[in-house]
C-alpha cells in the first residue's frame, strides 16, 4: 500500500506529505466527505497546505518553487504537517481495515 510505504521514509517533504494526504482522501471530489469524516477543519487543511506548498513557509522541502504569501494566518511548520498526516494516516489505515 503507497500510503504506508510513503509513511516509512525517514524524511519526509511538502510532496511526500502531501501525496499521502491524495491517497487517503481518493479524489478532490471526496475532499469534503473525508474532512468530514476524520475531522479535519478548512483552518486545518489551510494550515497544512501552507507548509506542504509554500517554501516561504517550508523551505526547499516545499512543493512548489514560487513564494506566495501563506493562505492562513498561522501556517503549520513542515514537522506540524507530517505530524498532521501521521495521526490522520493511523486513523485512516484503522478505518480501511475495518472495512476489510
Amino acid at each position: 500500500m503507497k500510503v504506508l510505504e510513503l509513511l516509512n521514509r525517514d524524511e519526509h517533504t511538502g510532496e511526500s506529505l502531501y501525496k499521502m494526504y491524495e491517497l487517503m482522501e481518493g479524489h478532490p471530489s471526496n475532499r469534503r466527505a473525508f474532512q468530514a469524516q476524520f475531522n479535519v477543519s478548512a483552518a486545518d487543511f489551510k494550515r497544512f497546505g501552507d507548509a506542504v506548498h509554500n517554501p516561504g513557509v517550508s523551505g526547499d522541502r516545499a512543493r512548489h518553487a514560487y513564494n506566495d504569501p501563506p493562505k492562513s494566518p498561522n501556517p503549520m511548520t513542515l514537522k506540524e504537517a507530517e505530524a498532521f498526516v501521521k495521526k490522520l494516516a493511523t486513523d485512516w489505515l484503522a478505518f480501511v481495515r475495518r472495512q476489510h
